[in-house]
């Protein structure tokens, strides 16, 4: 917290268990702790700043289940959302253990699992705006369930190709795959 909370009026002094001093409720003739800027202004700025890193669209609607879970939403990351464009004649994946191919973000992030096919040598995908690397990273794929491995090239501009020499198949990503955004994703 930017400030202590012993800085707002009517708080419990700082203890072994409470360091910073603790809320206090009204209780008869003891006053409880005020609400105000000083007290709630640092938490209330947190919240902000979660919206405006996550770069979520508020739907200016309070967060529960029918509404959705924003301020969550921007804390974690974004759900996973399967990949749509792919080059060539790339398609989604068809194995059933690893699924289809998924992206998600957070502040800081991007995530890629799951497999798609391509029936062409050097066929990858493209990651949407808001969800590219901050630099050329390379990654690598297993092929075919066999254990044939295979390295993509992650661009700036979110294009995912195979490095030169890359062959036709099921490509399969073991895990999570995690690339830094860039500063303006």
């Amino acid at each position: 917290m930017a400030r202590l909370l012993t800085s707002a009026t009517n708080v419990d002094a700082g203890s072994t268990d409470y360091p910073n001093g603790r809320v206090r409720d009204k209780d008869g003739a003891t006053a409880g702790t005020t609400y105000n800027e000083v007290l709630h202004g640092d938490i209330i700025q947190f919240f902000q700043k979660l919206i405006i890193d996550s770069g979520i669209a508020l739907n200016g609607l309070p967060d529960n289940v029918t509404n959705g879970y924003q301020l969550y939403e921007a804390l974690y990351g974004t759900e996973w959302a399967e990949i749509t464009t792919f080059g060539g004649d790339g398609v989604q994946g068809s194995d059933a253990a690893y699924g289809k191919l998924r992206y998600r973000k957070d502040a800081q992030y991007i995530y890629l699992k799951g497999s798609w096919d391509n029936a062409a040598a050097g066929n990858g995908f493209t990651l949407p705006a808001g969800f590219r690397p901050a630099h050329e990273t390379i990654f690598t794929t297993y092929k075919d369930n066999v254990g044939t491995k295979q390295a993509y090239l992650v661009q700036t501009d979110g294009t995912v190709t195979t490095d030169s020499g890359g062959t036709s198949g099921l490509f399969i990503i073991p895990g999570v795959i995690k690339l830094p955004l860039t500063t303006d994703s």
